[in-house]
């Protein structure tokens, strides 16, 4: 029954000393001011504060951002912050007044803005701003982008505004003048009404609909809308400053010299929270709530203090009794009491009096760490002491355990009954005890099998077996008095040294290492290996302290980062969950002590840190579990803010894309960055996502990463899916940003239909154009074989006409003349040259061409021939020029002399005079040139005379070498034969020219 009522003493008396829990962010923590004027958390879950002089800062829960006029702020002194519908922060500032869209700060003009003090912010339920200043109320015109005033009444127009609330029926406004409610007709509750003062500095509705009114120096009075009266009054605190309700409904309540006053309408109490109590600052200038239903209050010069809406954890420090900050070890006697080693005082009491000195000892253990603690079945104290052994306790005084290995103890542990282990610098020791102060010491060491004799932690598990943990990292177990086992590296252990050992009846045992994180193992299988456990979220720290398990089978782990929470399965098999204490959770001693940790008889946690004693009541509501608020950051295209970009037009100011984009195929590298706010939990914070619409699209493993990058997109669809959890379980809502990447046009449906017909089209027209080739080919080849033909044809013709048989008539009758008259030797010479002459010709009439020395030498054999047969004699010459090389250039054969023929026949036969015929040759390029003249009767006089006789032979020769002349031109442009009428000094005809064109061939 003593036993009873004295745990039940010391609940209650927990209970009464417990003060609210809360947080303190200062300049230590990065905060650049401590006056804080305005706090208000915002859409995307980040808390702003508004500094007196050290401008504007963002806080995410582990990090401040502070913004200034540098960052285009109209002050640094900032007053009030409001966030409107469309997520614009307002900011009212010492010299008017600015909004954050997105990352930029807009200032605001209004006349003498420097002069203009912005008190107090509001959205109405119109979406309207309004801004209470020094100088009445504004309203923020959209439209001019400009404050205007706000015409509300004389009282109101030139009046200090210092607080708003949007009501059911108008909105309320705080002045030095009363209360006012604007609607339709301006309300006013002054102190003629009953207001306990005129000054009023803030408002808020309480749970049942009623209105706070505060006031500096005139307390609190409610005002009830519905009966349009004031109903209470309360005139203690007189100076507050600000309000606000809690989701328990009870009021908060800012004064300007007391700290705070929280009202609880459920019992009608008022608890204070000020300086005695470790509130930082006794002036409280504004209060908000947050989305987990935390209070956030400003202080003046305090700093921020966040209290934490679930009381599960409870600081114990200096305030409440203790002799020092750090608490090594924990024990709760057969009475209830708590024992606490504190700091290097010795130990300390933690009973129905409250915390207190151990008052069995006289001082001795002043000066000394105690480092672990226990009870024997005599109720007697076990002290273990770093440097003084064992001491033993009873009320009769205190004992010293003699004969110990070593007087540095690290931990003790009860065994059997009658038994006691502890371990030292130079070994285990296993203590017998009898009353008063018989002691039997048993040692083991390096020799009984000890890996190590720097022994670091003791621990008994449910089956009465003794574990121990070395310095090199190896483990142990005494089975019945008897070391049974030795496991190390070989085992699964990483080699660390093992700070704390913890197991369960089921034979789960658990080791906490040293920067090696947590491994387990079942000792009651036949083969036992450890292994390191698998968190769904990773562990706040590696280095483990202290190992404790919780009678739901809950395992705690503390480090030098707090508490980590470990759920398991019915068989500790399988881990569900962890979740992790610091200080944002209210665990406010932050690094644990080795092995200092304990579950009480009532089921509640204790654990001792270098920052106090922190109690743990699973009882007390839990903290509610908001899950992160997820926003995105940035997205960019090929490493450019989209907003950079030409397609500005698709991001809104929150970095989020419009609904319709679509970027060209080549502009398909995208990179979203984003990022979660969880106040609570922020180191904790992981993130997944997919992109749908991409192959085998699912959610990533989770990261702490912020941004992921999708490079070379294909054409398509895409949907980009992000979601933050700080737990593993609970996630955001999903943030998504929809685009398309087009195809190329090559890949359009309409571009390849046109590609399609173009490429029949072109198919069609080489087809069409390989035909007429061919067709142009072949009718080109036939035309060339056709003038082959011809040109045959014709050579045939020429060889056929070139020797006029009347010319070989005349010849041969000219040779018979000689020989009838007796001139043999002339006669032989003629038959000699005329053989010469019909040889040449019979030659030159099988080649395809011949040279122009050879064309020269017929045509001289045939001028010689006509000649000797001509009555007329008639002279001839034939000119080269120099630059001609007659044996390298090739002719047509027979193609000169019908033209000399015609000029011999048809020119000088009918003259009267001696004749005369003159060749000349010319060349340029491949072009010969054979010129012809004569100095006979012309071709009109000729051809009259030709028209008396029957046509002769000569004349188609003619023809048909013109034809000859004329198919060799082929495509060239050029005349190949010209005739021209030779005139003498008196006009009168002299001869003919005949030139003619002939395209060669020179062999060099």
């Amino acid at each position: 029954m003593y036993k009873l009522i004295t745990t039940l003493l010391i609940l209650a008396l927990s209970q009464a000393l417990r003060a609210q829990t809360f947080v303190t962010y200062s300049l230590a923590q990065g905060l650049p001011q401590s006056q804080v004027y305005a706090v208000r958390q915002d859409s995307k879950g980040y808390m702003w504060m508004g500094t007196q002089g050290g401008g504007l800062c963002r806080f995410d829960g582990q990090d401040f951002r502070a913004y200034t006029i540098a960052d285009g702020l109209p002050s640094n002194y900032v007053n009030a912050l409001c966030e409107d519908r469309q997520h614009r922060l307002w900011i009212g500032t010492n010299a008017g007044v600015a909004y954050l869209e997105g990352k930029v700060f807009r200032r605001v003009d209004v006349k003498d803005q420097e002069k203009l003090q912005v008190l107090a912010i509001c959205e109405q339920t119109s979406g309207d701003v309004w801004f209470g200043t020094n100088r009445g109320v504004f309203r923020f015109d959209s439209a001019e982008q400009k404050l205007n005033p706000v015409l509300l009444g004389q009282s109101i127009a030139e009046a200090t505004i210092w607080a708003f609330l949007p009501a059911e029926k108008g909105t309320w406004i705080a002045t030095d003048a009363g209360a006012f409610r604007a609607d339709a007709e301006v309300l006013q509750l002054t102190t003629k009404n009953g207001l306990n003062s005129n000054a009023v500095r803030a408002f808020s509705m309480d749970s049942n609909g009623r209105l706070w009114i505060a006031t500096a120096g005139g307390g609190i009075s409610v005002f009830d809308e519905q009966q349009k009266k004031l109903v209470t009054n309360f005139t203690n605190p007189a100076w507050t400053t600000s309000l606000q309700p809690d989701p328990d409904g009870k009021m908060w309540i800012g004064t300007s010299n007391g700290g705070l006053t929280v009202y609880n309408p459920k019992d009608s109490t008022w608890t204070a929270v000020n300086e005695k109590q470790g509130f930082p600052h006794q002036y409280v200038r504004s209060m908000t709530l947050d989305n987990s239903g935390n209070v956030w209050v400003g202080t003046s010069g305090g700093g921020v203090v966040k209290f934490l809406e679930s009381q599960a954890f409870t600081h114990y420090g200096a305030s409440h009794g203790l002799s020092g900050n750090r608490v090594y070890a924990l024990k709760q006697d057969h009475l209830g009491r708590l024992l606490l080693s504190v700091s290097l005082s010795g130990l300390q009491v933690f009973d129905s009096l409250g915390i207190h000195p151990f008052v069995r000892d006289s001082g001795f253990l002043s000066g000394v760490k105690c480092s672990g603690i226990s009870e024997d079945v005599f109720g007697r104290v076990w002290v273990a002491t770093g440097g003084k052994g064992i001491l033993v306790f009873d009320s009769s005084g205190m004992y010293a355990v003699p004969d110990l290995p070593n007087q540095n103890i690290r931990s003790i542990v009860n065994g059997t009954p009658g038994e006691m282990w502890a371990a030292t610098n130079a070994g285990i020791a296993r203590i017998t005890y009898s009353l008063p102060d018989s002691f039997s010491i048993r040692k083991y060491n390096r020799s009984d099998g000890l890996p190590n004799s720097e022994i670091g932690t003791l621990h008994t598990d449910e089956q009465g077996n003794l574990w121990f943990a070395d310095l090199s990292g190896k483990i142990g177990m005494f089975k019945n008095g008897q070391l049974a086992a030795v496991f190390g590296e070989k085992d699964g252990l990483p080699g660390s040294p093992v700070r704390c050992i913890e197991t369960e009846a089921g034979g789960h045992i658990w080791l906490g290492t040293k920067s090696a994180g947590i491994f387990e193992a079942n000792y009651l299988k036949d083969s036992m290996r450890f292994q390191e456990i698998r968190t769904p979220n990773k562990l706040a720290s590696d280095n483990i302290y202290l190992l404790l398990l919780d009678p739901k089978g809950n395992l705690w782990a503390g480090s030098e980062s707090g508490l980590d929470q470990i759920t398991f399965d019915q068989s500790f098999d399988k881990i569900s969950g962890t979740q992790h204490f610091g200080k944002n959770e209210g665990f406010l001693g932050i690094e644990t002590c080795q092995d200092a940790a304990l579950a009480d008889l009532e089921g509640n946690l204790w654990f001792g840190t270098m920052n106090g004693l922190m109690k743990y009541s699973p009882s007390d509501k839990t903290a509610s579990e908001a899950a992160p608020i997820l926003h995105f950051e940035e997205v960019t295209l090929f490493y450019k803010p989209l907003a950079q970009t030409l397609f500005a037009q698709w991001i809104n100011p929150e970095n989020e894309l419009l609904n319709g984009l679509v970027l060209p195929w080549d502009q398909n590298h995208l990179s979203f960055e984003f990022r979660a706010v969880d106040l609570a939990n922020p180191d904790a914070l992981l993130y997944r996502w997919k992109l749908e619409g991409s192959p085998n699209a699912q959610w990533s493993p989770l990261t702490s990463q912020t941004s992921v990058n999708f490079a070379g997109l294909q054409p398509g669809k895409y949907t980009f899916l992000v979601q933050a959890s700080a737990d593993g379980e609970t996630f955001s809502e999903t943030k998504s940003s929809s685009f398309e990447i087009d195809k190329p046009f090559w890949q359009l449906i309409k571009f390849q239909l046109l590609a399609g017909f173009l490429l029949l089209g072109l198919i069609l027209w080489i087809t069409r154009s390989r035909i007429r080739s061919i067709r142009k080919s072949e009718e080109a080849k036939r035309l060339q074989l056709e003038l082959q033909n011809h040109l045959l044809q014709l050579e045939q013709k020429s060889l056929q006409l070139q020797m006029n048989p009347h010319f070989l008539f005349n010849a041969l009758n000219s040779i018979q003349s000689l020989v009838s008259a007796g001139d043999t030797e002339k006669a032989r010479t003629q038959i000699g040259k005329f053989a010469q002459m019909m040889r040449g010709v019979l030659n030159n009439s099988r080649k395809t061409s011949i040279s122009l020395k050879e064309e020269v030498n017929a045509l001289e054999q045939y001028l010689q021939m006509e000649q000797f047969c001509q009555q007329n004699a008639f002279e001839y010459s034939i000119k080269l020029p120099e630059n001609i090389d007659y044996e390298e250039v090739d002719i047509p054969p027979m193609l000169l002399q019908p033209f000399v023929e015609n000029a011999v026949v048809h020119g000088i036969s009918h003259l009267e005079w001696p004749g005369k015929i003159d060749i000349n040759f010319s060349l340029k390029g491949e072009m010969l040139t054979c010129s012809i003249r004569d100095n006979g009767v012309g071709r009109e006089k000729a051809s009259q005379l030709q028209a008396g006789r029957n046509p002769g032979h000569q004349s188609v020769a003619v023809q048909v070498t013109s034809e000859r002349l004329e198919a060799m031109k082929g495509e060239m442009h050029y005349e190949p034969l010209v005739y021209n009428d030779l005139k003498n000094a008196k006009g009168e005809i002299s001869g003919t020219e005949v030139i003619i064109h002939i395209p060669i061939k020179v062999k060099f």
